[in-house]
């Protein structure tokens, strides 16, 4: 899907994300409808070749903080207690 999405992306801000985590029984507990699309994301985003495609199409991957700054987003962190706060 990435191959064919990356060359095709407009100019502008676009969203690509993913869930990355390692396999394990940990991320099939919590999320067991989707287990195998998390472990492949993250084979996905740490694969050189698409590391290389994204720098080859003069995208720039930022993380949601800064664009969410820039666009002046609220954004909610975990306080001590893991109380949401609103910032």
């Amino acid at each position: 899907m990435f191959a064919s999405r990356i060359p095709a992306l407009a100019r502008g801000v676009s969203e690509i994300y993913g869930h990355l985590v390692e396999d394990g029984p940990e991320p099939r507990g919590y999320d067991p409808a989707f287990p195998d699309v998390h472990a492949h994301d993250a084979g996905v985003f740490t694969d050189p070749a698409i590391k290389a495609m994204i720098a080859t199409n003069g995208v720039t991957p930022i993380s949601y903080r800064p664009l969410s700054v820039a666009k002046g987003w609220r954004r909610i962190t975990w306080s001590a207690g893991f109380q949401p706060a609103i910032l």
